[in-house]
């Protein structure tokens, strides 16, 4: 393989260390200004990331007296820190790269006075359920990346201007009071509405569930109620109920009699001959070894009955 020429840089002085004598492959021994020798790399020492045999790295620069933003610095603290006095009157330990970078420049109090003076610090509640749903609420208002932002403030969902501002939450804290707790949401009572002190409550997930736009109602007697509410009314599973609607189940009838009739299958083949009628879904599913949810949504034309298969309630 071709090497490139090894460069005689026998003399050469490269920021602390003096080239005294090759030893092969491009490594040349050098002499640092401490007076120590040590190997290195010709092209490491020349583009100048090898400045020193190291030493230089161990060199503390004396701070003492020099100022940095509210910290005067008064002695060495050791490991690279430095004891400062803070203009408030307090004393503080600080690492010199802090110091020299100017990330602390007091002992904290500048710290609280600009947040003071921002009104970050005004109410002490910037924790509690109550103030993580009024951000939250203005979040999906008015900041578009928010996830629920396509659904208020692209609707058009505002926030009224007394809970907005200088003073909003210390507003909205005394017109809604705490959150009950962290199982209570602010709900919108007309959900097409503005968040506003008359438009707004605090509610549980199933209250909400029950006052969606999209919320399902189903009549009985002249009463029409959600899902949620009817299973609160009969005490019946509610998951139960869920999952018979999305099974194509949408009267009351269908959806809450605790022993349902199976229904009869009849099974037909691909040219729509009769083949044989099943007992129920189930017993269909297990004897052809396909899943229930394909049986019971093509008996229910949910999806295309097509293929090998065909069915229809008996």
């Amino acid at each position: 393989m071709f090497m490139a020429p090894i460069k005689n840089i026998k003399g050469q002085k490269f920021n602390h260390l003096t080239a005294i004598e090759h030893r092969g492959r491009g490594y040349w021994l050098f002499r640092c200004d401490c007076g120590n020798e040590v190997v290195r790399y010709q092209g490491d020492v020349v583009r100048g990331s090898r400045k020193s045999c190291g030493c230089r790295q161990h060199i503390v620069h004396n701070l003492c007296g020099k100022r940095f933003g509210r910290l005067v610095v008064l002695e060495y603290a050791g490991e690279k820190k430095w004891k400062c006095q803070c203009d408030c009157g307090e004393t503080t330990i600080v690492s010199g790269n802090a110091l020299n970078s100017g990330s602390t420049k007091s002992c904290g109090c500048l710290r609280i006075e600009t947040a003071k003076r921002a009104k970050y610090v005004k109410h002490g509640k910037s924790n509690s359920p109550t103030f993580i749903r009024w951000r939250s609420m203005k979040s999906r208002c008015y900041y578009p990346k928010n996830v629920g932002y396509p659904n208020y403030g692209g609707r058009g969902i505002k926030v009224c201007d007394r809970w907005l501002g200088e003073h909003g939450f210390e507003n909205f804290l005394a017109d809604m009071g705490e959150a009950p707790s962290r199982e209570y949401s602010l709900d919108r009572i007309d959900v097409n509405g503005d968040y506003t002190p008359e438009n707004c409550r605090w509610a549980t997930w199933k209250e909400q569930s029950n006052n969606k736009r999209n919320s399902r109602l189903i009549t009985h007697n002249g009463r029409s109620l959600t899902i949620p509410q009817w299973c609160d009314e009969l005490g019946f599973n509610v998951n139960v109920a869920y999952n018979r609607y999305w099974h194509g189940y949408k009267t009351y009838e269908e959806l809450f009699t605790v022993n349902k009739q199976k229904k009869r299958v009849n099974l037909y083949n691909e040219n729509g001959e009769f083949v044989r009628t099943y007992p129920s879904i189930k017993a269909t599913a297990a004897d052809l070894g396909v899943s229930i949810d394909m049986v019971s949504d093509r008996c229910k034309h949910i999806h295309p009955n097509v293929g090998k298969y065909r069915f229809e309630f008996a």
